[in-house]
């Protein structure tokens, strides 16, 4: 229920005599509202001066926030990101070692069992928790 829609069942009500102290304050905001912009619309030669302050505010706000923060928030973004690659590829660079080197493990393993078919791992290899 919109504000306007509040005031008209207040206003009923009141005219009815069921109005309780919401109703006729909401009776009051609502007068003195309509004062306000009975007499601002009297008193304001240019009803659009306002406006036109608004927009050139906003443009001079809008230049502001892109002078000194959205370029800063870029390079920072920026910067974040580079470090966060540089750590990805070191990270990938020693998994890439340590598949290598689990390979060469595996392959010894295997040249080393000759022609059985059962290759016995170390006791090691069991510990799946010590993996890291």
């Amino acid at each position: 229920m919109s504000e306007h829609d509040e005031i008209e069942q207040s206003l009923r009500r009141i005219a009815l005599g069921h109005g309780d102290e919401l109703d006729h304050w909401r009776a009051r905001a609502a007068q003195r509202r309509e004062e306000r912009t009975m007499s601002r619309n009297d008193n304001d030669p240019d009803p659009n001066a306002g406006e036109a302050w608004n927009r050139w505010f906003d443009d001079r706000f809008d230049a502001v926030m892109k002078a000194q923060w959205v370029d800063d928030i870029g390079g920072t973004i920026a910067e974040a990101r580079r470090d966060m690659r540089d750590e990805f590829k070191t990270q990938l660079h020693k998994l890439e070692l340590e598949v290598a080197e689990l390979r060469g493990e595996l392959r010894a393993l295997r040249a080393g069992a000759g022609k059985s078919e059962v290759i016995e791992l170390p006791k090691m290899a069991w510990n799946h928790g010590n993996a890291a």
